[in-house]
């Protein structure tokens, strides 16, 4: 995984650290062959928006282009100005105006040629919001993505994932591959948090969920925010994640990644064999539609 900006790609081609890790989309590639990786794009914003429209931007889209071309054997899971209902990325205007479908049209349409590039339209899943408003159409959308980072239940128990719910009722309304973006348990691990994301994923068949396994705390963007240290012991993992009777009916794989020095920089990448995804610097479950193999995918980069 990786994050850059539109207005400047940094991060893609050389490295850079917003407070976060290293962000270094190109490097991840080049230390992986082959490898699946997830690219959050942001736009920068209202300003950024009327700039792609306006075809302002268009050499740096041609630069993403170019980076998709060189490294044809990736898949590029590309989410076009990520959580775009996220208020911190000013994307919204009110009333609502089609300035974020049509720069994201732009961008799509300008990439469409590429046969690597899976475009994901990805929702912060944090505020009411009518998504239709935001949608870019379907010939514009491979997966619909979803960030959760929210405790799912009530001090009673019960689960309350509203708004993700909302998100995922809607991509299976479109017929759409489910990506569980980004996420973490926030405030620090909780068995009951992964419990709950585990249930969802076997009621809704969720094709890939991402969770940050790090110590948010740390980094200079996130300290004292709040996420705490989410960080997944290999023991742990494996006790209540992959030897989870639910998950028995899978093929269960682990990847050790490779070099792990991008793990302490707070990159992450995909791996891509024959359809198994491993992350270093996070912990995914994935799998094939269903009657198509099965696979459930599980990383854990706590050695």
């Amino acid at each position: 995984m990786s994050y850059t900006n539109l207005t400047t790609l940094s991060g893609v081609f050389s490295p850079i650290d917003y407070g976060s890790g290293i962000q270094y989309a190109q490097g991840l590639l080049d230390l992986q062959p082959g490898a699946k990786l997830n690219l959050g794009l942001w736009l920068g914003g209202l300003d950024g928006l009327k700039s792609i429209v306006a075809g302002d931007l268009d050499s740096n889209i041609r630069r993403i282009s170019e980076f998709a071309t060189s490294n044809l054997g990736s898949k590029i899971y590309l989410r076009i100005g990520y959580e775009f209902d996220n208020p911190q990325f000013n994307y919204q205007t009110s009333p609502p105006s089609d300035l974020y479908i049509r720069a994201y049209q732009h961008i799509s349409s300008s990439l469409r040629d590429l046969p690597n590039i899976i475009k994901v339209w990805h929702s912060y899943a944090q505020f009411p919001l009518n998504l239709d408003d935001y949608y870019p159409g379907d010939s514009h959308v491979d997966y619909i993505g979803v960030s959760l980072f929210q405790a799912p239940f009530h001090e009673d128990g019960k689960e309350s994932m509203r708004s993700v719910k909302e998100v995922i009722n809607y991509a299976e309304g479109k017929g759409k591959e489910i990506l569980i973006a980004e996420s973490a348990s926030f405030g620090g691990t909780d068995i009951k948090w992964f419990d709950t994301i585990l249930n969802l994923m076997e009621e809704r068949e969720v094709g890939v969920w991402c969770y940050i396994s790090t110590d948010w705390d740390a980094q200079r963007q996130w300290k004292g925010v709040g996420f705490g240290d989410t960080r997944v012991p290999d023991s742990w993992w494996r006790r209540n994640v992959v030897n989870s009777l639910k998950f028995a009916k899978y093929d269960v794989v682990k990847d050790d990644g490779g070099d792990d020095d991008f793990v302490r920089w707070g990159s992450m990448f995909f791996i891509g064999v024959v359809g198994i995804m491993s992350v270093a610097g996070l912990l995914c479950l994935s799998r094939r539609r269903r009657g198509s193999g099965g696979y459930v995918a599980i990383v854990d980069i706590e050695k």
